[in-house]
């Protein structure tokens, strides 16, 4: 797998992981896949355990579009490889 920086490959291995992590979305159906940066509590076999109703955020996540770490293009530079990137089912929204 080619990667467009050291950061984004160290980071997209965090994926699920307590800590932050880059995700990648290539769901069926959508157009281009989406990328974002994944901010975690507890790793996400734990948040599984957690009831629905607790009142804290136990992770977040905010869209990018662009390598925070060198300024590649993601969705250009990742668009024959991002569907073995992706992970839907750990996106919160």
């Amino acid at each position: 797998m080619k990667w467009c920086c050291i950061g984004f490959e160290n980071m997209s291995g965090e994926v699920g992981k307590r800590g932050a992590a880059v995700l990648v979305d290539a769901s069926v159906g959508s157009e281009t896949p989406r990328f974002f940066v994944q901010f975690r509590a507890v790793d996400a076999e734990v948040h599984a355990r957690f009831p629905d109703d607790v009142p804290i955020s136990l992770v977040t996540e905010i869209g990018i579009k662009f390598c925070p770490w060198c300024g590649t293009l993601l969705g250009e530079f990742y668009s024959s490889s991002a569907a073995r990137m992706s992970h839907p089912e750990l996106r919160i929204g």
